[in-house]
């Protein structure tokens, strides 16, 4: 995970952090940096978010709901046992921004904002987001990469160790 160490680290100083891919909001959109300068280096509260007056997003805050980072992989479903095949940096980038879109589309279809969002509610949202933005990863990187991925890993599998 260097990758992400160093784009930590580029995000906190001005110049390379305009090279980086802006920071994705709970629903997978582009955010701006709050803060310019060097306000704009400092670790901790920058100030109200983009989506502060939006109902949907103060309902969540005020549950305390959130969402977790993209997962490292992608799941292929079987009837033995899942599959995990690693994903890159970009496309856990990519399942970030599908999920996001697809929480708030059901969110807004079952009235979230209105203030009677329930965590189970918020729970089979997130759900239902997971597994699309999982379904949807997948369709992009293609059966092929997805095959190729999976040959790749089973290599590595020691002899003996649960093929």
């Amino acid at each position: 995970m260097p990758e992400a160490v160093g784009a930590r680290l580029a995000s906190r100083i001005p110049g390379l952090r305009q090279q980086l891919d802006p920071r994705l909001d709970i629903y997978g959109q582009p955010t701006r940096n709050e803060q310019s300068g060097v306000a704009g280096v400092l670790p901790y509260y920058r100030g109200a978010g983009q989506r502060a007056g939006d109902p949907i997003t103060q309902e969540l805050e005020k549950s305390g709901l959130g969402i977790s980072h993209a997962p490292d992989h992608v799941t292929i479903p079987r009837k033995a046992a899942d599959i995990q095949i690693p994903t890159n940096m970009a496309e856990q980038r990519r399942f970030y921004e599908i999920r996001g879109q697809v929480l708030r589309d059901v969110l807004e279809q079952n009235n979230a904002g209105s203030g009677i969002l329930t965590k189970d509610q918020f729970e089979k949202a997130r759900t239902i987001a997971n597994q699309i933005a999982n379904e949807q990863l997948r369709a992009e990187i293609g059966g092929d990469e997805l095959q190729r991925r999976y040959d790749r890993q089973q290599e590595r599998v020691p002899a003996g160790a649960g093929r």
